[in-house]
């Protein structure tokens, strides 16, 4: 995944959908991954996407707090995966307990030990 797709895809599903587009942060050493805040009808929801292509949806993003509060969003999950071959994560996966992924640093694994998939996946680790 690289800024100009990230941003080419989040403009054109919002577009499709009637969201408008706040802004788009890409990553830093924290947070890890790509950030778009998207809203509809003063409802907003972020989309972030890891450098390895997972994909999911919160309803709450600050990039300097590590939270994040994953939520579904089926219609925009159905649209990434048809238009562009992006499988968004699901509350229920990301809510899982952790599973290794071959791309995660070994050592931050073992130090910050996450206890689900999504705190391992989308986090703030320097």
């Amino acid at each position: 995944m690289d800024s100009a797709l990230f941003k080419k895809i989040i403009y054109n599903a919002s577009k499709q959908l009637g969201f408008n587009v706040v802004g788009c942060m890409e990553p830093e050493v924290t947070p890890n991954f790509y950030a778009a805040e998207i809203e509809l009808n003063y409802e907003r929801l972020f989309i972030l996407a890891s450098y390895e292509n997972d994909w999911s949806f919160s309803s709450q993003f600050n990039s300097m707090e590590c939270q994040l509060d994953f939520v579904d969003c089926p219609t925009l999950a159905a649209l990434l995966q048809h238009q562009y071959g992006v499988d968004v994560l699901t509350k229920d996966e990301l809510h899982a307990p952790f599973e290794d992924r071959s791309y995660l640093l070994e050592s931050d694994v073992r130090y910050w030990q996450p206890k689900t998939l999504g705190e391992g996946l989308f986090n703030w680790w320097d």
